[in-house]
């Protein structure tokens, strides 16, 4: 697992005092650089200013960003709790009974679907506890990434990024397990259709063998095929279901990450000392 993996916060951190680390470095550098040419100087000072200006944009980015979020700080806890409960009402709850009711005109089965709206409400009802359990938090988490401001926009986006896949770790759960699920299906149903054409899968070797089948097992393998592809649609349905979901939340983080990086990497250095000086580019 890689940092990025396991908390951008903690990535953050760390490019932030590689940052530092790198700042420093170069001002030790240039103050002792008077016997080189005056290009290399010249360069050297441009990517002193680079550096001290990126923190310095990202410092009051975060401090501007941080006291928006703590003045709209009840407003926040309240538009989360509100698209809280509109996903789970309308997304989850209401796509689960359109499953059970013949959804586009496809009849999944009734109690393959049935048994798996009971599991996937049940699930909800835990997530929903966890979450009404953990409501009082949310006032203080929008205090924390406002504070936060104070260390650089970078620190709260990563932070925000974090905060949002601890909260929807019951989706991201859901979505891993129907991953899982689905996959595995899709992977039994190649298997069996290697029986129609005269070969099987050989798991040791990971490649397709020959292989002649005797009646009974090409009944066998036929019946076996029969309820499999009848019973995909079902965990096909939920599988989508919560990729959707998961991809939403996923499109999020990118745009906040994307937001990042179009503060983070402009060249606001090159572009000032383009149109003050000319002659240092």
């Amino acid at each position: 697992l890689t940092v990025h993996e396991l908390s951008f916060f903690v990535y953050a951190i760390s490019h932030r005092c590689t940052q530092l680390q790198k700042l420093l470095r170069q001002c030790s550098v240039f103050s002792l650089s008077w016997n080189v040419s005056v290009a290399a100087r010249q360069y050297l000072f441009i990517s002193i200013m680079e550096n001290a200006v990126e923190i310095v944009v990202d410092i009051l980015a975060g401090i501007l960003a941080g006291s928006v979020v703590y003045v709209c700080a009840p407003l926040i806890v309240y538009q989360s709790e509100h698209w809280a409960t509109f996903i789970t009402q309308r997304t989850l709850l209401d796509t689960i009974r359109w499953f059970n009711n013949a959804p586009g005109g496809i009849k999944l089965n009734p109690m393959i679907t049935r048994k798996m709206g009971v599991l996937v409400e049940f699930f909800i009802k835990v997530a929903a506890k966890y979450y009404f359990a953990c409501k009082f938090l949310i006032l203080p988490a929008c205090w924390l990434v406002s504070c936060l401001g104070a260390t650089g926009f970078s620190l709260q986006v990563c932070a925000v990024i974090d905060l949002l896949r601890l909260v929807t770790w019951p989706v991201n759960l859901s979505h891993a397990i129907f991953s899982t699920v689905f996959g595995f299906l899709m992977r039994l149903l190649y298997s069996l259709w290697l029986l129609f054409n005269g070969q099987k899968k050989n798991v040791l070797r990971e490649r397709v063998d020959t292989c002649d089948y005797d009646p009974s097992a090409l009944l066998f393998g036929v019946m076996l095929f029969s309820v499999m592809l009848f019973a995909i649609p079902n965990f096909a349905a939920y599988h989508y279901l919560f990729v959707t979901l998961r991809l939403g939340i996923v499109l999020v983080m990118l745009l906040l990450w994307q937001v990042l990086l179009l503060l983070k990497d402009f060249p606001w250095v090159k572009l000032l000392l383009r149109l003050v000086s000319p002659s240092l580019m």
